[in-house]
């Protein structure tokens, strides 16, 4: 008997609601419509709500890291440095140090640019905020991988929404119309896949708001949503290479197009998912309840600045959410913050006292780097029969930075030097790709600048 599909990490902020029964079937009609029902266009997939009966499913739950691997490769070899770049939130519109472009500003409805909507670049899923004392050193990094689908739910209820907020942020100031727009506005979303703009009436809910920005609630990078996780497993139950397979990374993820090229997370979903189905010859599903989540953060990797390990690394690391009574394997948000009494000479030590392979920890995207993230499959044994799908891209490393991985047309030979930097010219092709590829794929869906449809981001950057 089917079940239905639950918040992530089975979150009970619903049951907070009047509307409470609406908001667990709404949530499960969109899982649904994603995930269950809507993954079978895929012949390898199967709706975890749903197995085939006496499958038994078994889990698989890649991992990878949360500072985006990409500023590594462009900036390198430092990880404070990279993370710099990283760290604070940023103005829509303004050039995107990862993307390596500026994505398009929100407008009004006379088509003036619109300042105010905030956002991370940080696109591994996982998002931080940091909190500095009265000395500028960092006394706390709070991280989140909640998807803003989920809060787009909750918003539903603006009491809800609001309670919530004034919890997480621990401030009664929030107000209701700081989670709003204040006027009718679009933008032209860089991962909706087409090119018509999402639309926010006055009075919706403002994923980009201030206070996200500032305590990072959840999930604002355009390319981190849960359909992001949803459409890219699915892509990646598919054969890629004809007439020769194409199995493994960076040739597998530039093949399919379908993630990030550079990014850590996209291309380890991605393989681990396509291994199941095509060296393993399983089915694959998003075991429920569909989300991605912090594992936890790597142990006893701290120093103080003399060298010395910090020994009290454990106590500094608290999950916020989900309660840890409730679930041990699906945290959504969590804090490194060094506890009251913790001193060293005699004075309190705070998370900027310490250091990191190294270099003393001045970033959040530091700890980032050493927090583990992962999602959680179900597989289960015969995956049918498929026509292998042809290569659109293959990686040609960058000239400038040799670390960095270039995608360039299929069959064309990539010069012994590397290809200088061509992001406008491929960031188009690529994108045309893609469109073209989700219409066919969600054509009810296409250009119709749904909020629905432009939830599920563009991967192919």
């Amino acid at each position: 008997m089917a079940q239905t599909f639950l918040p992530p990490a089975f979150l009970k902020d619903f049951d907070r609601s009047p509307a409470r029964d609406q908001l667990y079937a709404d949530w499960h009609n969109e899982m649904n419509s994603l995930a269950g029902s809507g993954a079978t266009d895929f012949p390898a997939a199967f709706s975890s709500i749903d197995p085939p009966a006496g499958s038994n499913p078994r889990q698989a739950s890649p991992e990878w890291t949360g500072l985006p691997r990409t500023i590594k490769r462009i900036v390198g070899p430092s990880v404070a440095t990279a993370a710099k770049l990283v760290d604070e939130p940023r103005p829509v519109g303004a050039m995107d140090p990862v993307d390596l472009r500026a994505y398009d500003p929100f407008r009004d409805s006379a088509g003036k640019p619109f300042q105010g909507p905030l956002y991370r670049s940080q696109d591994e899923y996982l998002e931080w905020s940091v909190k500095r004392d009265a000395d500028g050193v960092i006394s706390e990094v709070v991280f989140t991988c909640e998807g803003p689908e989920y809060w787009d739910r909750i918003a539903t209820d603006e009491k809800l929404l609001l309670g919530l907020y004034r919890e997480i942020c621990e401030d009664n100031s929030v107000a209701l119309d700081d989670l709003r727009f204040d006027r009718d506005l679009t933008w032209l979303n860089p991962y909706s896949g087409g090119n018509a703009a999402e639309r926010f009436p006055k009075g919706s809910y403002n994923r980009y708001n201030r206070w996200n920005a500032a305590h990072a609630v959840h999930l604002t990078h355009p390319a981190n949503t849960l359909g992001a996780e949803i459409y890219l497993a699915l892509l990646a139950t598919r054969p890629y290479g004809n007439p020769v397979p194409v199995t493994s990374d960076p040739d597998l993820v530039c093949c399919a197009a379908y993630g990030g090229i550079n990014r850590m997370s996209d291309p380890t979903i991605g393989s681990g998912v396509n291994t199941q189905v095509i060296q393993l010859k399983r089915r694959v599903a998003l075991r429920n309840p569909i989300g991605l989540y912090i594992r936890g953060i790597q142990p006893n990797i701290f120093t103080l600045a003399d060298g010395t390990p910090f020994q009290e690394q454990e106590g500094c690391w608290t999950v916020l959410r989900p309660e840890p009574k409730d679930v041990s394997d699906m945290i959504l948000r969590a804090k490194f913050r060094v506890p009251d009494g913790v001193t060293v000479s005699g004075k309190q030590l705070r998370v900027g006292d310490l250091s990191l392979h190294g270099e003393a920890v001045v970033t959040g995207g530091q700890l980032a780097d050493v927090v583990t993230m992962t999602l959680y499959a179900l597989s289960i044994p015969g995956a049918p029969a498929q026509d292998p799908v042809a290569c659109v891209f293959a990686p040609c490393r960058d000239a400038t930075h040799p670390d960095f991985i270039q995608a360039i047309p299929f069959g064309q030979t990539c010069p012994a030097g590397g290809v200088s930097p061509q992001m406008t010219s491929l960031l188009t092709a690529r994108d045309t790709h893609f469109k073209t590829h989700w219409e066919q794929l969600f054509p009810a869906n296409a250009n119709d600048g749904s909020r629905r449809y432009s939830r599920t981001p563009n991967f192919t950057r």
